[in-house]
């Protein structure tokens, strides 16, 4: 179900353009698994980090199989909510570069919506509590 504020004399245009905008960015998720909230979940949690997340980790921390995971981002990705680039500093030696994935703003924005609508919390200390108990 999509929200949206009500417009009144003080909302300005850009102002609802960019609720239109998440809306219809949310439209395009309609369907959302279990797998697809742990990994925006994820996203979320990890927002801070600089260089954003790369897949494997992010499997792991969202307990989905890796094999998931690309398909997953894909989609994100072809909508928007994601972003993603090459590792350019450091990389292993020896290892292929890993690709860093990270919410855009109006993903970030859509993400936090979803979860809070669902029900899922998005901290990351609620995270953590969550991998603690399941082990």
């Amino acid at each position: 179900m999509m929200r949206t504020r009500p417009l009144d004399s003080s909302a300005s245009w850009t102002d609802a353009i960019y609720d239109m905008r998440i809306n219809m960015t949310a439209a395009r998720l309609a369907r959302v698994t279990a797998t697809t909230l742990r990994v925006l979940q994820v996203l979320v949690a990890n927002q801070s980090l600089r260089q954003g997340t790369y897949a494997l980790e992010l499997a792991r921390a969202a307990r989905v199989h890796i094999g998931s995971i690309y398909p997953i981002l894909a989609r994100l990705e072809k909508n928007s909510w994601v972003s993603s680039e090459w590792e350019l500093e450091n990389p292993i030696e020896g290892k292929p570069r890993r690709r860093f994935y990270r919410l855009t703003d109006d993903g970030l924005s859509a993400a936090q919506r979803l979860l809070l609508e669902r029900g899922v919390s998005s901290t990351r200390q609620d995270l953590e509590n969550e991998m603690k108990a399941s082990l």
